[in-house]
């Protein structure tokens, strides 16, 4: 059942042979691309479901903290399973992050602190706003522009009963993406 049209189906394909393995695209091959095509149209359980069938047959995979920071999301933002979905953001951030043994991540900062913005979403929904603030935090030191960091933290920071911090972290969201406050309230998050 795919969610697309004929053109769509050829782009799927394309970033699947971009992302296999060998010169040939295997069935497994085409869930991250479809689990990402299915969480743009926010149908975050099929999202999951396609990344569930990769994450199987890939579990050894260079590609495997991608598939679980990206199943991490569907679920946070379709308000799934949160506790699962808090296992794969730790899971894929403890791939990303630096280690003791190596002082420097060889994945970009930006992904790093994509994997924060879904934790600090996570948090929220639970209830947890000291560590959705200090997760912002984080994602906020490492991206200096990191609207939805800026944006949960302000929440965060709403719901902790600190008002001038919190407007003024949701201030610099807005400026930094306008329109983020609809982003958040179509997944219930609102200030």
């Amino acid at each position: 059942d795919f969610p697309g049209n004929v053109r769509e189906l050829e782009n799927i394909l394309e970033r699947a042979l971009a992302l296999a393995d060998g010169e040939f695209i295997e069935e497994a091959d085409l869930r991250l691309p479809l689990g990402r095509d299915y969480e743009h149209l926010r149908q975050y359980s099929q999202a999951v479901h396609q990344y569930d069938l990769w994450i199987t047959y890939h579990p050894e995979d260079y590609r495997l903290a991608e598939a679980l920071a990206w199943r991490c999301e569907s679920r946070a933002l379709g308000n799934m399973d949160l506790g699962q979905a808090l296992q794969d953001c730790n899971r894929a951030y403890g791939v990303m992050n630096p280690s003791w043994w190596s002082s420097k991540s060889r994945w970009q900062p930006s992904w790093i602190a994509a994997v924060l913005d879904m934790r600090s979403v996570i948090y929220l929904r639970q209830g947890n706003f000291g560590q959705a603030a200090a997760d912002g935090s984080s994602a906020i030191k490492l991206q200096a522009d990191d609207a939805y960091a800026f944006y949960a933290r302000g929440l965060a920071e709403l719901r902790e009963g600190l008002r001038t911090q919190g407007h003024a972290d949701l201030t610099v969201a807005e400026k930094v993406k306008p329109g983020i406050d609809g982003d958040f309230a179509r997944i219930g998050l609102t200030p």
